[in-house]
């Protein structure tokens, strides 16, 4: 699933921008984005049960429309994200996670009238630029990849209005990578963040 979707974004990105028609001319946008983030780790066992960590997230957006229905869309924005065992459920244990993210979107716009539909999917790549880990496990828990690499998939809603385009979305991003060394020294196999951001943003039209 993943790799299908990473593949798809990919020739989806590919073919738009060889179909471009002289008829259309290919509008720019550029804008911020503000929102919330509610997220939790999968560690790849059962038996720990987990509450969802709410957090910020915002950023810039470019969106660069080159069909009439479609185009691309790059991010640079900060997201937290963590994770939290219920009380009782399991060892107590707790993360903060901020990163800055890069997610390269394709984007696709359902309707021309003032409100529309959208959706976009596609790969992200993010730094962790800080951490705050609490927890009474008895072995390692030292962040060991800071780099993270994982996809995403969005649905919203748009209007057009005289001084720009505004847009709430509901998002999804799950990571592909670890961030924790999942040895044999640890009680987990995974360390992947899951992430659900709900957003509003504000475009205005530079071309």
């Amino acid at each position: 699933m993943k790799r299908v979707l990473l593949i798809t974004s990919f020739l989806f990105l590919s073919f738009i921008s060889i179909k471009a028609q002289d008829g259309f001319k290919p509008e720019f946008y550029l804008g911020v984005i503000q929102g919330a983030s509610f997220s939790r780790v999968d560690f790849a066992v059962t038996g720990i049960d987990q509450e969802f960590v709410p957090g910020y997230g915002g950023g810039l957006i470019f969106r660069y429309i080159s069909e009439p229905v479609a185009g691309i869309q790059v991010e640079l924005n900060y997201l937290e994200k963590g994770w939290s065992g219920k009380p009782g459920t399991y060892e107590y244990y707790k993360g903060s996670l901020s990163y800055i993210e890069l997610p390269f979107l394709t984007h696709i716009t359902l309707g021309k009238k003032k409100t529309y539909f959208t959706v976009n999917f596609g790969p992200y790549m993010s730094y962790m630029i800080t951490n705050d880990i609490k927890s009474n496990i008895d072995y390692p828990l030292d962040i060991d990849n800071e780099f993270e690499f994982g996809y995403c998939v969005a649905i919203g809603l748009g209007f057009r209005s005289p001084i720009g385009t505004f847009q709430i979305e509901g998002r999804y991003l799950n990571s592909v990578t670890n961030f924790f060394n999942t040895s044999t020294k640890t009680q987990f196999y995974a360390s992947r963040n899951q992430v659900i951001f709900t957003s509003l943003t504000w475009l205005v039209k530079i071309k």
